[in-house]
C-alpha cells in the first residue's frame, strides 16, 4: 500500500500526517501556508510508536473514494532532550510531554489499520480519577514532573468538563497511610467505588492496602481501583503486569486505558513479638503493626526475602544510592558479593521451612546455611530480572527462589541468568519451588543478617526470631492490569 497523508491537528494547531507503510512509520509536520509554495519540503517529525498511549475512536463516516475513516484521537509522548543534574548526577525526563492529535485512519490494511489495531480503545475511557497521589520521594523523584507533563494533560484531553481531581502530595513517609485511613476507607466503607491515580514505586502500593487493611472494613466496602503510573526505583508490580513493558515509553498511561481491573491477592507476613521496621536509612526503628490478633503483621503484594536480596535493598536504601535509579541494587551487590576485605559473602544461618502448593506439611530446606531465600509474588523485580518466571501475578501465588552458601562469582552468574528471561531457575544450585508457605527462624547474632524485606520495607527481627508468610491470604483493591 501506498504511502498517504491525512489532515488533522497536533493540540488544536493544523497538521498534516503521513503514514509510510513501507517504513512503517507515522509522521507529522505543522501545515503553514508554506504547504502551497512550489518546491516546499516539510520538515517531518516521526512519532515513536513505543510512545504511543492510545488511539481513540471519535467518529466512522465514508471518505472520497477511499471507504470508511475512522476519525480518531491520538495521545502519545513526545520527549524531548533530557536535563542533566550535575548536582545530583541524576537524569531529569524533563520536556516530556502528553500530545493529543485528532486525524483519520483509513480503514483498509496497512500500518494505519495496525496502529489501530495494538492501541485502539473502544467504548467508553477510563472514568476520571477521584484523586491523584503523588510519592515525592521515590525512585529519582520525577512523581511531580510525571504528572505535570502526562497525567494532567491527559485527564484534561479525554475528560474537559469534569471537575479535575484532588491531587494529594506526601510529604513526609506517613502520607500514604493517612490518605488510606482518613480519606479512602470511609468512602470505601460507605460503598464508593474510588479510583485513585498512584505516581510511586511499589512501596506506595504497600503503604496503602496495609492501612486499609489496619482497620475495620464494612459489609459495603467497595475495593479503590488504583491505576499505577510507576515512578519508583524497580517498580516490581508494575513490570510483573505489564502495566511497563520494556518497549514502552508511556509511564503506564497505555495500561490506564487499555488494562483491566484485577483484584491484587496478597500474602502476609507475620513476626516474632520484637520485628521492628527500619527506615531513614537505618536511622530510625518502630514497632511492626499488629493485626486485630495482637500478632506483628504486614501485608505484601510482591516479595518477601533473606539474605542476598534483602541486604541489597536494605543497604542501598540512601539518598546517595537512590539518584542511580535501578542501578542501586547492581552497585551494593558488588560490594555484598566482593567484600572489600576480600572475605566472601555471607551465610546467612537459620532455618527455612516451606509448605509446597497442595500440602499441609512443613519441609526443611538447605542445611541451615543460606546465600538467598526470596518468596516472590511477581515475575520481575525490575526490568529484565525475571526472578520468578512462573508467576502469576496479581493472583498471590508464590515461588521460593533459593540458593546456598557460594562465592561471588557463583552467586554473579545466577543472578545473569535471572536477566536472561529467568534460565536461573534451570541451574542446579537453584531451588525454585511453588509454596504456600515459608517459615524462617533466625539462627544470626548481628542484628545486620536478620534483616527481611517485604516489597522493599526492611524488618530487623530479634535474636532468635522467625517470621512465617502465608500466601494468596487476602484482597483490599484492584488494580489495572494488563495481563
Amino acid at each position: 500500500m501506498a504511502p498517504y497523508c491525512t489532515g488533522g491537528f497536533l493540540d488544536q494547531q493544523p497538521c498534516v500526517f503521513y503514514f509510510d507503510d513501507e517504513s512503517r512509520s507515522l509522521s507529522y509536520c505543522y501545515y503553514t501556508a508554506d504547504f502551497k509554495t512550489p518546491g516546499f519540503e516539510p520538515q517531518w517529525t516521526q512519532i515513536q510508536e513505543e510512545s504511543i498511549a492510545v488511539v481513540q475512536t471519535v467518529d466512522r463516516q465514508i471518505g472520497p473514494q477511499c471507504g470508511w475513516l475512522l476519525l480518531a484521537t491520538l495521545i502519545f509522548l513526545e520527549k524531548k532532550k533530557d536535563t542533566h543534574d550535575s548536582a545530583q548526577n541524576i537524569t531529569v525526563p524533563h520536556g516530556v510531554l502528553a500530545r493529543q492529535a485528532a486525524l483519520y485512519f483509513l480503514d483498509w490494511d496497512g500500518y494505519a489499520t495496525d496502529l489501530w489495531r495494538k492501541y485502539g480503545h473502544v467504548g467508553t475511557l477510563p472514568n476520571p480519577p477521584d484523586y491523584v497521589l503523588m510519592s515525592t520521594a521515590s525512585g529519582i523523584r520525577v512523581a511531580e514532573t510525571v504528572f505535570r507533563s502526562l497525567v494532567m494533560p491527559t485527564i484534561a484531553i479525554f475528560h474537559p468538563d469534569t471537575p479535575f481531581p484532588e491531587v494529594v502530595t506526601t510529604v513526609n513517609e506517613e502520607s500514604v497511610t493517612v490518605f488510606a485511613r482518613q480519606t479512602l476507607l470511609p468512602q470505601a466503607n460507605e460503598g464508593k467505588k474510588l479510583n485513585v491515580v498512584l505516581l510511586s514505586g511499589d512501596g506506595g502500593i504497600l503503604e496503602i492496602f496495609n492501612a486499609l487493611l489496619a482497620e475495620d472494613r464494612s459489609e459495603k466496602y467497595e475495593a479503590p481501583l488504583i491505576s499505577i503510573i510507576p515512578v519508583g526505583t524497580g517498580n516490581a508490580l508494575a513490570h510483573s503486569c505489564r502495566i511497563i513493558q520494556d518497549n514502552d515509553v508511556t509511564y503506564g498511561l497505555r495500561a490506564w486505558f487499555s488494562g483491566k481491573p484485577k483484584e491484587l491477592r496478597l500474602f502476609k507476613a507475620t513476626f516474632s513479638s520484637g520485628a521492628r521496621v527500619i527506615s531513614d536509612e537505618g536511622r530510625r526503628e518502630r514497632s511492626v503493626d499488629r493485626d486485630h490478633q495482637d500478632i506483628p503483621t504486614i501485608y505484601g503484594a510482591i516479595v518477601c526475602s533473606w539474605g542476598l536480596h534483602a541486604a541489597l535493598v536494605a543497604d542501598s536504601d540512601t539518598e546517595w544510592y537512590r539518584r542511580h535509579g535501578a542501578d542501586r541494587f547492581k552497585m551494593a551487590a558488588n560490594e555484598a558479593l566482593f567484600p572489600s576485605d576480600g572475605s566472601p559473602p555471607h551465610s546467612y544461618k537459620g532455618e527455612v521451612y516451606v509448605m509446597r502448593e497442595f500440602s499441609e506439611q512443613y519441609e526443611r530446606i538447605g542445611e541451615g546455611a543460606h546465600g538467598y531465600v526470596l518468596a516472590s509474588a511477581v515475575t520481575h523485580l525490575e526490568q529484565g530480572f525475571a526472578i520468578s518466571p512462573h508467576g502469576r501475578p496479581p493472583q498471590g501465588k508464590m515461588h521460593l527462589v533459593r540458593f546456598g552458601p557460594i562465592d561471588g562469582q557463583q552467586a554473579m552468574e545466577i543472578m545473569k541468568k535471572a536477566y536472561a528471561g529467568g534460565q536461573h531457575v534451570n541451574d542446579d544450585r537453584v531451588q525454585y519451588i511453588p509454596i504456600e508457605r515459608l517459615r524462617i527462624e533466625f539462627g544470626e547474632e548481628d542484628g545486620r543478617w536478620r534483616r527481611v524485606c517485604i516489597d522493599g520495607k526492611i524488618v530487623k527481627v530479634e535474636q532468635g526470631g522467625w517470621i512465617e508468610v502465608r500466601a494468596n491470604q487476602t484482597s483490599v483493591i484492584s488494580i489495572v492490569s494488563m495481563i
